[in-house]
């Protein structure tokens, strides 16, 4: 017995040591992979929330690109209590900014086009990029839709709906770099619709049966009580394509991975055991 439970020490502390070898960081926050094929959204459908936000994506320079605008939303439930017995609602966003190194000093990437999804039943009231004025916040997406459609809209899939698109060019300046955020592209939550309607104000609203606009409290510095958010798209450079001793080396780490979970298993279990042990 006494021969048994020195074995079974040896064999504890000899796995021990193997898993302390083969740690890592395993609780430092996970980096960007890139490598990876396809970038994650920075939403989901929130409950009892709509967001606005533009897709991620690779870019590589001197091309011409189309970034979807996407709407989330699980909102029918709300409805009642924030827009009671609308006929219509009305979304805008003011608005579209490229940012970040996009635009720093002679930037790398310019906007040509914001467009609505003519495939869906949306009304657009202002959508585009009008350079008549300076100000960036004069690029405008801005629509509304019927109540026949509410359903379609305000109860989207997990993946949202493709409401519109942003159409950009990368310029010769447009870095290789890997892994690093290149640019961004802003959604602002601060149109008003008295702007460009003759009874509308404020960023969101509804037309109710008695034809009266009433203005949907969005409040875009405190996202906690706001029923609407806006997000922002993040852009990289496209994946590397690693090499063959960059391929190997993700392959040898992976294998050790692999041999410290082992160890992990075979340490739990002659613990176990040993806990199991009476001694007296």
């Amino acid at each position: 017995m006494k021969k048994f439970l020195a074995i079974l020490l040896s064999l504890v502390m000899l796995f021990t040591l193997g898993v302390t070898a083969f740690a890592d960081d395993g609780d430092a926050d996970e980096t960007f992979d890139p490598t990876a094929d396809v970038l994650p959204p920075n939403y989901e459908k929130l409950d009892g929330r709509i967001v606005f936000d533009v897709d991620n994506a690779y870019l590589e320079p001197s091309k011409s690109y189309t970034l979807p605008i996407r709407m989330y939303a699980d909102f029918l439930d709300e409805l009642d209590e924030v827009a009671p017995d609308a006929e219509a609602l009305y979304f805008g966003i003011s608005g579209v900014v490229l940012a970040d190194r996009f635009t720093d000093g002679d930037g790398c990437a310019v906007m040509k086009d914001i467009r609505v999804n003519a495939d869906l039943p949306i009304t657009p009231i202002e959508v585009g990029i009008f350079e008549d004025n300076d100000d960036i916040m004069d690029n405008y997406f801005s629509f509304s839709i019927s109540k026949a459609d509410f359903s379609t809209f305000l109860n989207t899939p997990e993946e949202g709906l493709v409401i519109g698109y942003i159409d950009i060019e990368t310029l010769d300046s447009f870095p290789v770099e890997y892994g690093v955020e290149l640019g961004s592209i802003y959604l602002v939550g601060n149109y008003d619709f008295s702007w460009s309607t003759d009874f509308g104000y404020g960023t969101a609203g509804y037309v109710d049966s008695d034809g009266n606009y009433n203005e949907i409290y969005v409040n875009i510095f405190d996202t906690t009580d706001s029923p609407i958010l806006y997000g922002a798209g993040k852009y990289f450079h496209t994946p590397k394509v690693l090499t063959w001793k960059e391929r190997l080396t993700l392959w040898a780490v992976e294998q050790g991975k692999a041999i410290l979970n082992f160890f992990s298993v075979i340490n739990d279990v002659l613990m176990s055991l040993l806990n199991g042990v009476e001694i007296f």
